[in-house]
């Protein structure tokens, strides 16, 4: 029999597992309780998302597991066949993919990235579109978001020193790009198991396009995290730019 691991979502054996004991799970490493996971039928792979499960392929990807959700798709664990690599996939949401503005803004985010090769931004590799789905495929990053870094313990200022400056020096690169995050938050850095921090999560980017028809940000729509959130951002997105993002991260 095969239960989901409550963690990642990954299927595991229960074969020869005596009563009472705890599991292992072979992707994530975690043990449970096997009555906290949920049973899957015979020969059923775990959903990931809707439509989508552990094995499926995905353009030249083959999907594993689910890294987490956010308001414009799920992001994926996957492996890119060609190259024998892990990567991390974002994929649009479904009923997003149907609504031309949202499909716009993942363009947008697609191109902005590309634009960009710096240590401390996580690298976009490709994108594309497979039976209807938008995905984006980026550098798989294997560590920890500052959120789960600081809720296991407040960071010292030299902990601290060594995370920040570099993610200036990031900012400041996208900038001059004229790349604007505009959603600068704990959950969006992450730092690998060598302690370097990146950013992550250009979904609400735009390019500072001078041209009032190229820009994709509808003037009464607010897009960030308010708890980061700079005060005239808050009035309209239209408002923020750069300062938005050293705003943020000084917050």
């Amino acid at each position: 029999m095969d239960i989901r691991c409550p963690h990642c979502g990954s299927g595991v054996k229960l074969a020869n597992t005596a009563a009472g004991s705890v599991v292992e799970c072979a992707r994530c490493g975690r043990s449970f309780d096997p009555r906290h996971g949920e049973t899957l039928p015979p020969g059923r792979q775990p959903e990931l998302v809707p439509g989508l499960h552990v094995g499926d392929r995905l353009g030249g990807y083959v999907l594993e597991r689910l890294i987490g959700k956010g308001g414009m798709g799920a992001v994926l664990e996957a492996t890119q066949l060609s190259l024998r690599r892990r990567v991390a996939i974002k994929v649009l949401n479904a009923e997003l993919a149907a609504d031309p503005h949202f499909v716009e803004r993942f363009e947008a985010e697609a191109r902005a990235l590309a634009t960009l090769s710096h240590p401390n931004i996580v690298a976009v590799i490709d994108r594309g579109i497979d039976r209807g789905r938008l995905y984006l495929v980026m550098e798989y990053v294997d560590g920890v978001s500052l959120r789960e870094l600081i809720s296991e313990h407040k960071l010292s200022p030299r902990e601290a020193l060594q995370i920040v400056p570099p993610l200036c020096d990031a900012l400041e690169y996208a900038h001059r790009r004229g790349v604007v995050h505009r959603d600068i938050k704990p959950e969006n850095i992450l730092i690998t198991r060598e302690g370097v921090p990146k950013i992550a999560d250009f979904g609400l980017a735009r390019l500072l396009d001078t041209s009032a028809s190229h820009r994709i940000t509808r003037s009464n729509v607010i897009m960030g995290s308010l708890d980061y959130m700079a005060p005239e951002q808050r009035d309209s997105t239209r408002n923020a730019d750069h300062r938005a993002d050293i705003y943020a991260l000084g917050v």
